[in-house]
């Protein structure tokens, strides 16, 4: 019989790649005068939250401007020369907030949420504080090459991400292991992302299951005049 272990939190989606400089001008061009038009209005809105609109929502227009560019535009998950990441968040919160469940066929063997648990639960519930956490290397800040920039995006929403692997003689959840990494190196706020789990040593592969209400992370691009990571909506440094 399997064992299966779900995991109860944000879920992310994150992806690392590069874009021409040109580009990022070019995108910087479409959201000033949307930007000007918008705050002529009732409402103000952030240079984010109008460069957010164009790469998360209106994918077309966002193709042919990057065709000119020799990009294939298919999401922010195409653009992930560098790397693309999906785990359990947890912002500048540590482990963060999730719960762990364990069943064993139908049967719900053990419940792990965040520390401390109340006296009054723990008749019922484990802290996850409990169990093991094995931290990866980070994934470096790249380099992007001549006339490219480094640039980071993603979703966040409430979801799952599940782990099955087959019951042995005695199912211990004390040999489970959390792994986890940071992200700020490539511009997303997130110091703990959970990406997996091991049990006995070995990696258990993982199904994520964002929710249908997911979150859009800044878009973000990283300057080396600057030697920091800049809205990608920011026209400041042009």
């Amino acid at each position: 019989m399997q064992i299966l272990i779900t995991l109860k939190g944000y879920v992310c989606d994150v992806c690392c790649g590069k874009i021409p400089i040109d580009a990022i001008r070019a995108i910087t061009g479409m959201v000033r005068p949307r930007r000007t038009q918008a705050e002529a209005g009732t409402g103000k809105p952030s240079a984010q939250s109008v460069i957010t609109e164009l790469w998360y929502k209106e994918s077309q227009n966002l193709k042919l401007l990057l065709a000119d560019f020799g990009l294939n535009w298919n999401g922010f998950m195409s653009i992930n020369h560098f790397g693309h990441y999906c785990g359990i968040g947890s912002g500048k919160d540590g482990l963060g907030v999730f719960e762990m469940e364990i069943y064993e066929g139908e049967e719900l063997l053990l419940t792990f949420i965040p520390p401390p648990v109340q006296p009054e639960l723990k008749e019922r519930f484990m802290g996850l504080d409990k169990i093991r956490i094995k931290t990866i290397d980070s994934p470096p800040l790249p380099y992007a090459g001549e006339g490219f920039v480094p640039i980071s995006s993603g979703l966040w929403g409430i979801g799952t991400i599940e782990f099955r692997l087959e019951k042995g003689p005695r199912f211990d959840p004390e040999n489970l292991e959390l792994v986890t990494m940071d992200l700020c190196d490539i511009g997303i706020g997130e110091d703990c992302l959970t990406t997996g789990l091991i049990y006995n040593g070995r990696d258990i592969p993982g199904i994520p299951s964002p929710g249908p209400s997911r979150e859009p992370y800044p878009a973000v691009w990283y300057s080396q005049g600057e030697k920091k990571w800049l809205d990608l909506g920011d026209a400041s440094t042009f």
